[in-house]
């Protein structure tokens, strides 16, 4: 294996991985902002511009919408303590 490629994934073992980790139990939740102005926040699971976008709510709920109902898409901060399962 090249070493760039060995660099490469213990670079990402190390540090983006516990970012991303970190990024969900320090606040950080994710906002998809729709055309008719609601706004649900939650953990997104899938967020394709040309299939749909899933978010998951706190409470469990999934909610899919089609690209041409949402306007954004955002990652945003809140002191609220949020625990997805």
């Amino acid at each position: 294996m090249p070493i760039y490629r060995s660099f490469f994934l213990l670079f990402s073992l190390f540090f983006v991985v516990p970012t991303v980790l970190l990024a969900q139990k320090k606040g950080w939740q994710d906002v998809v902002y729709l055309k008719n102005g609601s706004i649900i926040r939650g953990q997104l699971l899938e967020s394709s511009p040309a299939e749909v976008v899933k978010i998951e709510t706190v409470g469990r709920n999934l909610f899919v919408f089609k690209p041409e109902e949402v306007e954004r898409v955002a990652r945003e901060y809140t002191r609220a303590a949020f625990k997805y399962p």
